[in-house]
């Protein structure tokens, strides 16, 4: 696993901006930060993700912008989440949460809740970005 996290990090903003990357077809920064704000209100709103809810904080809005900065790197847009010097590394940001398959699934259920309105994607490219985004999700529990 720790091999995947380096290979992400390791790949140059050149080599990922490409017009079939995931990001592109994805349609790009505002398509990911809709997803990532409906992400959370979707969790915000469902009774099932009160646990996972409660591992946020308050203000859902400041952790859409990180997590939207998060996977637009992650999907080959820019990287900024990852060249800056202050973000921590995704599972350092997530070890102090006690984060078990239950909150795996809460997550995973929101993110495909809000993935599902965005009508317009290709269907295996929402199957592709599903499979990668709970291999992810997967990595982050602590238990």
């Amino acid at each position: 696993m720790r091999e995947q996290w380096c290979l992400i990090r390791a790949m140059t903003q050149t080599d990922m901006q490409t017009q079939d990357s995931p990001f592109a077809l994805f349609g790009g920064a505002a398509a990911v930060a809709q997803l990532t704000r409906r992400l959370y209100q979707i969790m915000d709103e469902d009774p099932a993700a009160a646990r996972i809810r409660a591992m946020h904080g308050d203000d859902l809005q400041a952790v859409a912008v990180h997590v939207a900065s998060f996977l637009t790197g992650w999907l080959g847009g820019p990287r900024d989440y990852f060249e800056d010097p202050a973000r921590p590394c995704i599972r350092s940001a997530h070890r102090p949460f006690d984060i078990g398959p239950e909150d795996r699934d809460a997550w995973m259920a929101c993110m495909r809740k809000a993935l599902a309105e965005h009508e317009d994607l290709d269907p295996s490219l929402k199957a592709a970005f599903d499979t990668a985004i709970y291999r992810l999700a997967d990595g982050l529990r602590q238990r």
